[in-house]
């Protein structure tokens, strides 16, 4: 890989470069099926509701096994559905094309989708810096490595207050569209994440001391994230 590749180094963190690899390969698995060229919009729209569902549950929110109208009009649904909306078929190319040129444009629509002020609160700093690596970065590192650290530097950081984790889990999912990780928007990483939420909020509070375990465990679940994509696939 190219010595220019900014997300090179964390390749070289134990785990990482084998997490990468098996989550490429369980998402263009899914990519490959012929439901992913005939039936796309169908698979990408129903990630993005179990991905919100999952979501609310990693915040430690509850969720009605059988959500009521109210429940998708306010709260902490609402709020889920209204920000992973902006990948919506419809909005998915527009919203990934502006991402790569003006990312923080985006990252407040997040925000404000999820009913923010779409600023964010803390780490003003660090957030330019995100946004300079994301529309200034290439390599094979990158393209795998830049949504968990899109998500890291937002939920870890805590950059937007209370809505960090779920602006993180969104912008993660567009950065994977931008890379090519995940090019139409399949995968189902919340999912992994909210079986195993009590380790990853664990990893995040330890992340900018032990980064290499988060790393690891987000790319897992991509990985898990595309396996779920691929039953999708198999069931439209």
């Amino acid at each position: 890989m190219p010595d220019s590749d900014p997300l090179s180094p964390l390749l070289e963190l134990p785990g990482v470069e084998a997490a990468a690899a098996a989550a490429v390969e369980s998402i263009s698995r899914a990519h490959r099926r012929p439901a992913g060229l005939r039936k796309f919009e169908l698979i990408s729209s129903e990630s993005l509701m179990r991905g919100a569902r999952s979501s609310v549950s990693i915040s430690g929110a509850a969720i009605p096994p059988a959500p009521a109208p109210e429940d998708v009009e306010h709260g902490p649904l609402a709020e889920a559905i209204s920000a992973y909306s902006l990948l919506a078929p419809p909005l998915q190319e527009s919203t990934v094309r502006t991402f790569a040129r003006a990312p923080l444009q985006v990252l407040a629509r997040i925000d404000v989708a999820a009913r923010g002020r779409g600023i964010p609160q803390f780490g003003a700093a660090r957030l330019q810096a995100l946004a300079r690596l994301i529309t200034h970065g290439s390599g094979v590192a990158f393209d795998r490595l830049l949504p968990v650290v899109v998500q890291v530097e937002i939920a870890a950081g805590g950059l937007f207050g209370p809505r960090s984790g779920l602006v993180a889990q969104v912008a993660g999912r567009v950065a994977a569209i931008h890379t090519g990780l995940d090019p139409r928007g399949f995968a189902v990483p919340e999912g992994y994440l909210n079986r195993h939420r009590e380790r990853y909020h664990t990893l995040l509070a330890d992340f900018f001391e032990q980064p290499g375990p988060l790393l690891e465990m987000l790319l897992a679940a991509w990985k898990a994230g595309g396996e779920e994509a691929d039953a999708i696939a198999r069931a439209v």
